[in-house]
């Protein structure tokens, strides 16, 4: 299983942005780039991960490039690793194959 790390910021107590790990938020460029890659490579199956990933400055856009990955590959395993701050926000946007893991 392959992780993509889309943002480093998380979640501090008491609630704040904090940048841990050095980089911002992966583009959906960068991001789109990386599906086109597992595409060429037969990957079917990765782990959307940060810091939180649901305070991505664009993570419907990333939510919209997962699911057309995911509507490419009926057989695509695509998991978000969450504290589920923010997520009601962009529960919607979920597809299928896409799972929520707390």
């Amino acid at each position: 299983m392959v992780n993509i790390a889309i943002t480093s910021y998380d979640i501090g107590i008491p609630p704040m942005f904090k940048n841990v790990g050095g980089f911002l938020h992966l583009s959906p460029q960068e991001y789109q780039n990386i599906l086109d890659n597992f595409n060429s490579w037969g990957i079917t199956e990765f782990n959307i991960i940060g810091g939180e990933p649901s305070i991505h400055a664009d993570f419907d856009e990333i939510l919209k490039l997962t699911n057309k990955f995911a509507n490419k590959n009926p057989k695509a395993k695509i998991n978000i690793y969450t504290n589920g701050y923010n997520l009601s926000n962009y529960i919607h946007l979920l597809g299928l194959n896409t799972n929520i893991v707390l």
